[in-house]
């Protein structure tokens, strides 16, 4: 898409011509879709509404947002703090829960619920929709499936074992494991703790840090790295994948048109006509 881009710099904010209107400070507005969020927030197009300060939403695709949420694009709304909200079928509960359309029910705080599919519940526990009770705390059982192992442990039916503690390992889909990892059924293996191996594909990388396959390196902890996508890097900044180069913190920069420039700022590169689009 051809977006024009022409530099404008006010303050720390960030302007994409004729598609971007300037937020608060450190911020980004991506055009024609984004209003105006909290500080150092990120709205992509289309699809996702402003959260939290120090929160990221990746447009069709997954963010983490402020205190390690995460927001799936095209389908989720703001919610409160640690919150998830499925987009076109949750409702938002009490803080830090989730409530999947048709499926799933509020839970305690700090709860997940994934609709039609897998949620952390009251306690870390897990229920997957429409296919499991609830079991004792911290433990999952899958509905005619599953027989209930250890504590915070889960066994998903024709597919998966029982983990460490903690651990959730979601047939044929995804599941965290051991110390708030994922493991994705079928193809991922478990790492070090918060950490994500994406099988045939990801090797393990530092502690709480993603490598997506043929695609993406592991960065500094707590960061992330999106396939192809966008990822979260060292002090919550982002990285769109193979686009966009880690500036410093808070910073954002689109590749084939901005350079990083004075903390919390961009600067669009007026030799460029095509911005970086996310669909």
């Amino acid at each position: 898409m051809d977006w024009n881009c022409v530099p404008e710099i006010e303050t720390g904010q960030l302007r994409l011509a004729n598609c971007v209107s300037p937020t608060a400070s450190g911020q980004l507005r991506l055009a024609n879709c984004v209003s105006p969020t909290a500080s150092r927030q990120l709205r992509l197009a289309n699809c996702v509404s402003p959260t939290a300060s120090g929160q990221l939403r990746l447009a069709n695709c997954v963010s983490p947002t402020a205190s390690r949420q995460l927001r799936l694009a095209n389908c989720v709304s703001p919610t409160a703090s640690r919150q998830l909200r499925l987009a076109n079928c949750v409702w938002p509960t009490a803080s830090g829960q989730l409530r999947l359309a048709n499926c799933v029910s509020p839970t305690a705080s700090r709860q997940l619920r994934l609709a039609n599919c897998v949620s952390p519940t009251a306690s870390r526990q897990l229920r997957l929709a429409n296919c499991v009770s609830p079991t004792a705390s911290r433990q999952l059982r899958l509905a005619n499936c599953v027989s209930p192992t250890a504590s915070r442990q889960l066994r998903l039916a024709n597919c998966v074992s029982p983990t460490a503690s903690r651990q959730l390992r979601l047939a044929n889909c995804v599941s965290p494991t051991a110390s708030r990892q994922l493991r994705l059924a079928n193809c991922v293996s478990p790492t070090a703790s918060r950490q994500l191996r994406l099988a045939n594909c990801v090797s393990p990388t530092a502690s709480r840090q993603l490598r997506l396959a043929n695609c993406v390196w592991p960065t500094a902890s707590r960061q992330l790295r999106l396939a192809n996508c966008v990822s979260p890097t060292a002090s919550r900044q982002l990285r769109l994948a193979n686009c966009v180069w880690p500036t410093a913190s808070r910073q954002l920069r689109l590749a084939n048109c901005v350079w990083p420039t004075a903390s919390g700022q961009l600067r669009l590169s007026s030799k460029r006509a095509n911005c970086v689009s996310v669909d």
